[in-house]
C-alpha cells in the first residue's frame, strides 16, 4: 500500500529502522531528534516521518505515575474505515516489554495529538478481536518493520491503541 508513494530512500530507511541496530538506535535517540525537528518546523515535520516516509503523530498524554504531560512522537496508522481516527502500535521496536506511553494511555486515555501541524483531541482504547486484526493488517501494509518487531517481542502480544477523535472531524 505504501510502496507506490514511498520514495526509494524511505524504503531503505525503513529497512534500516526495522533492523536490530536501527531499532536499537531509534528507540534511544529517535524521539529526541523528532522533538528538535518539530520545534524547528513549527510542529509540522518530524525527522522520522521525513526520512522513513511514514505518518508520525506527536502525542501529548498524562503520565500514569507522574501525572505530568508526556510528549512523544509515534508512528500512527490511519483508520481506513473511520476518517480522522488513528492507531498506535505498541511494538516498542520489538523489545520484550510494552512502551511507557502504552501505560500512560491505559491510565489516562484522553490525549492531544499533533498531526501535520493540526492539533486534535482523542480518546484511546486498546483494540481487541476483529478491530485488533484490522489494525494489525493496516500496520503491516504501512511499515515493513512490524513483522520483525513481532518476532523479536517473543511471547509478548503487541498492543494496539486506537485513538477516536473527539468533537467531530
Amino acid at each position: 500500500m505504501n510502496d507506490a508513494v514511498t520514495p526509494p530512500k524511505a524504503n531503505l530507511m525503513q529497512k534500516f529502522a526495522a533492523s536490530r541496530p536501527g531499532a536499537w538506535l531509534l528507540a534511544r535517540v529517535g524521539h529526541h531528534l523528532d522533538r528538535v525537528f518539530l520545534r524547528l518546523s513549527g510542529e509540522r515535520i518530524m525527522l522520522s516521518g521525513l526520512l522513513v516516509g511514514l505518518p508520525v503523530v506527536m502525542v501529548d498524554a498524562i503520565g500514569a505515575r507522574t501525572g505530568r504531560v508526556r510528549r512523544i512522537p509515534l508512528l500512527c496508522i490511519p483508520d481506513q474505515q473511520q476518517e480522522g481516527d488513528l492507531a498506535l502500535i505498541a511494538s516498542n521496536f520489538g523489545q520484550g516489554h510494552n512502551p511507557a506511553w502504552y501505560f500512560n494511555l491505559k491510565a489516562n486515555p484522553e490525549v492531544s495529538c499533533t498531526l501535520n501541524g493540526k492539533v486534535a483531541s482523542y480518546r484511546a482504547h486498546e483494540a481487541e478481536g476483529d478491530e485488533y486484526q484490522r489494525f494489525w493488517r493496516y500496520a503491516l501494509a504501512t511499515y515493513i518493520g512490524f513483522p520483525g518487531y513481532k518476532q523479536r517481542a517473543g511471547a509478548r502480544r503487541i498492543p494496539i491503541m486506537v485513538l477516536r477523535r473527539l468533537g467531530g472531524a
